[in-house]
């Protein structure tokens, strides 16, 4: 995740995060940053170490949460199962 503005300069770098990913496709990392004006190295290390998430948010249904469908199979009461 990439914060809204720079950790320890405060510039604003969301911003710029769909160029970058754009850019990075079919250029080098420096090349990109420098073209998008990003001299200081505190703003590039987040761009340097961003990941995009890869891992899609759980849903609150089925088993896409693991470990429900354990939890509530070895429930015995009611009140257990609301308690959750």
């Amino acid at each position: 995740m990439l914060p809204v503005r720079c950790l320890t300069c405060g510039k604003v770098i969301s911003a710029l995060l769909g160029r970058f990913e754009r850019g990075v496709e079919t250029t080098p990392v420096r090349q990109v940053l420098d073209d998008l004006g990003i001299r200081r190295f505190c703003c590039r290390k987040h761009f340097i170490t961003y990941r995009r998430p890869s891992v899609e948010a759980p849903r609150l249904e089925g088993e896409l949460v693991p470990g429900i469908a354990t939890i509530e199979s070895h429930c015995t009461s009611k009140r257990m199962v609301l308690a959750r």
